[in-house]
């Protein structure tokens, strides 16, 4: 928790992500295309696909963090620069999922 005296000169904002996964998953595809205009929108929907599947999977076990954008996006960016076509980027996507958006798992107290 960060002290009052530096909240007071911080702006907040709120990154909440949508509970309805097509929702999430939409959010996160305009997202990701923000930064990675050359990756296709299959590619963009299939990752998104895979976070909310990990998202809701975290939620059901009672585990935290929750993967949300910053995976998401990390994701992407091992998909985009470790690939160079679209079969390549595919493989890395499944190779690198487990590591990428589901490091971080723990038992909520």
């Amino acid at each position: 928790i960060l002290p009052d005296a530096f909240m007071r000169r911080c702006l907040v904002r709120n990154l909440s992500l949508p509970e309805k996964r097509e929702e999430l998953i939409e959010t996160l595809v305009a997202r990701g295309r923000a930064h990675f205009e050359d990756l296709s929108d299959n590619l963009l929907n299939t990752a998104a696909g895979k976070v909310a599947d990990d998202r809701e999977f975290a939620q059901n076990n009672h585990l935290r963090p929750l993967p949300g954008q910053a995976e998401y996006i990390d994701l992407l960016r091992v998909i985009y620069e470790q690939g160079k076509t679209e079969e390549e980027r595919e493989a890395r996507l499944e190779k690198v999922r487990p590591y990428v958006v589901a490091k971080g798992f723990t038992p909520v107290p």
